[in-house]
């Protein structure tokens, strides 16, 4: 993957992978179609959820950490400002009034998609719902959480499997 094609930002215990639309690199999920003659340049807002957009509190089992370390915040409480960052993100600098919504955030989670019955992120999750909110309050009540990227078993079963 050359450089130039995607950007990695950590800003505040905030990740952020952004992906210039079409890119071949990136899995198919996070792409939607290109924008307009390339006139705006559009990126599709790319994060993890655990110690990314909210805390794991520190837990863990059998001296495992259950997704992340950061005993900073309580277990699940959301990092402040974590929401609209991404949206400014996912912007790209576009001025209001926007012509058009910028790309949803795509999701990226360890949560095993075998077990998707009983850990599936939905649009009514509080995370979802706290990303739309803040779309709402810039006037983009469509934007919010688009593709959510799930892990598998063998991930966690096969620690090497997970591609760092």
């Amino acid at each position: 993957v050359a450089i130039r094609s995607f950007v990695v930002m950590f800003v505040g215990g905030t990740l952020a992978l952004l992906v210039p639309r079409g890119n071949p690199h990136i899995p198919h999920a996070v792409h939607r179609p290109a924008c307009a003659a390339g006139k705006i340049v559009c990126y599709q807002v790319v994060t993890d959820i655990d110690d990314t957009v909210k805390s794991s509190g520190g837990v863990t089992l059998a001296g495992i950490p259950l997704g992340g370390v950061d005993s900073t915040f309580s277990r699940n409480a959301f990092y402040p400002g974590v929401f609209q960052f991404g949206l400014e993100l996912a912007c790209g600098g576009m001025k209001f009034p926007w012509r058009r919504t910028p790309p949803k955030v795509a999701v990226l989670t360890a949560r095993a998609k075998e077990f998707r019955w009983a850990l599936e992120i939905t649009q009514s999750s509080p995370l979802c719902m706290r990303y739309s909110r803040a779309g709402q309050d810039r006037g983009l009540p469509d934007w919010g959480v688009g593709p959510i990227l799930y892990g598998s078993v063998a991930e966690w079963v096969c620690q090497e499997r997970k591609g760092w």
